[in-house]
C-alpha cells in the first residue's frame, strides 16, 4: 500500500512538474511587445534639431548637398540651426535634385511616428518626399509641386508633419529626396527638426505618395550601407 501511495505521488510530481514547465516556456503577454501603446510624443527616442551636430544624416555622394547650418546670432528661416540646401550653389546648379540618407532606427515595436520639419522658398523647389527602407523602398510621404492636387505645403513656413511607420519588416532608415525645377533652380530647402519616437502620432498626416512614386526617385543608387 505504501509503495503504491509513493509511486502516485511520483507520478503527480512528475505531471506538475511537465505542466510547470509547458507554463513556463510560454512567453507571457508583458514580455511581448508588438505595439507601443500611446501616443509617439511621449516616447520619443531620437530628437534632432541640428543644433549641435548633423545627426549622422549624411549626402547621397554624386548629387547636390545639404549642409548643416548653425549660428548663434543669426537666424535662417527663423532658426539659429537646420540642414540647408541651397539650390543657387553651383554644385546644385549641376544636378537634377538632392538625398539626405539618416541612419538606422531600431525597430523595438511595430508602430512609431517620425516627425519631419521642412521649409523651402524659391521656384527651384520641384517634389520633397521621403522613403522608408527596410526589406524594401516604401514612399511614406509626397508633396510634389507639379502635381498642384497632393501639394499641400506652404512656401516661407515651417511644414510640420507626423508619419504613421510600420515597422514590421525591421530596423528602418530614410531618405529624403528633393527635386529641383530645372528651368527655375534657384531658391533654398531645408530640414528643420527630426525626430522618431515609438507609439501612434497624434495628428497624422496622409502621405499623398501616388502611384509608381519609388519610379520618380532620382535615377542614382543609394550610397552603400
Amino acid at each position: 500500500m505504501g509503495s503504491i501511495i509513493v509511486n502516485i505521488f511520483s507520478f503527480t510530481t512528475f505531471i506538475i512538474i511537465i505542466i510547470s514547465i509547458s507554463v513556463a516556456s510560454q512567453p507571457t503577454s508583458i514580455n511581448r511587445h508588438y505595439y507601443q501603446l500611446g501616443f509617439a510624443t511621449n516616447n520619443i527616442v531620437s530628437k534632432c534639431d541640428f543644433l549641435t551636430n548633423s545627426c549622422r544624416f549624411r549626402n547621397q555622394h554624386n548629387l547636390a548637398t545639404y549642409n548643416r547650418y548653425y549660428n548663434a546670432e543669426k537666424m535662417f528661416f527663423d532658426r539659429h540651426s537646420l540642414l540647408l540646401l541651397n539650390i543657387n550653389a553651383p554644385r546644385s546648379q549641376r544636378y537634377p535634385g538632392a538625398r539626405l540618407i539618416t541612419p538606422y532606427y531600431q525597430a523595438k515595436y511595430h508602430n512609431a511616428c517620425l516627425f519631419v520639419s521642412y521649409r523651402y522658398s524659391g521656384p527651384g523647389t520641384l517634389r520633397f518626399f521621403i522613403i522608408q527602407q527596410d526589406i524594401d523602398n516604401k514612399c511614406i510621404f509626397s508633396d510634389d509641386h507639379f502635381k498642384s492636387s497632393i501639394s499641400i505645403s506652404n512656401e516661407n513656413v515651417w511644414n510640420h508633419l507626423e508619419l504613421q511607420l510600420d515597422l514590421s519588416d525591421g530596423d528602418v532608415r530614410f531618405f529624403l529626396e528633393t527635386h529641383f525645377n530645372s528651368s527655375a533652380k534657384a531658391g533654398y530647402f531645408a530640414i528643420g527638426d527630426f525626430n522618431f519616437g515609438y507609439g501612434n502620432c497624434r495628428n497624422k498626416n496622409e502621405n499623398h505618395c501616388y502611384d509608381n512614386i519609388i519610379n520618380s526617385h532620382i535615377n542614382v543608387a543609394p550610397t552603400a550601407n
